[in-house]
């Protein structure tokens, strides 16, 4: 007989997978990438353009929404670009709420790294 670990395994952790990687290529702008996992309960992004991941969390979590960074899982001190997304502890709604929300944290952080790069840079002075 089926458990109910099992029934989890076969049906709901795929649907909830799905309604992640929908959202994704919903509400996600340019400059992130991401696997689509055949099984288990994350999948991985990946950010493009330089930015840090660190970033994006700090962003992220003034809506709420978190998840793990790459530096985490590198011993080597890499991953900055990276980050890790769980689909498996919220329902479906919550799920595409986060991504959308996520998504409004990665434009403002474009944003925002945007108009640093176009600040004119303080004139160079002579020392003598």
């Amino acid at each position: 007989s089926r458990g109910l670990g099992d029934v989890y395994k076969r049906q709901v952790y795929p649907r909830k997978c799905q309604a992640m990687l929908a959202a994704l290529r919903e509400h996600i702008p340019r400059g992130l990438r991401w696997n689509e996992p055949a099984g288990g309960f994350n999948l991985w992004c990946h950010l493009e353009d330089g930015l840090r991941a660190q970033d994006l969390l700090a962003e992220a979590g003034r809506r709420q929404v978190a998840f793990v960074v790459g530096e985490a899982f590198h011993a080597d001190g890499g991953g900055q670009g990276a980050f890790r997304l769980n689909y498996s502890y919220q329902g479906e709604a919550n799920i595409r709420e986060g991504i959308r929300r996520l998504g409004e944290a990665l434009m403002a952080l474009r944003r925002e790294r945007g108009e640093r790069q176009t600040e004119q840079p303080a004139m160079a002075r002579p020392i003598v």
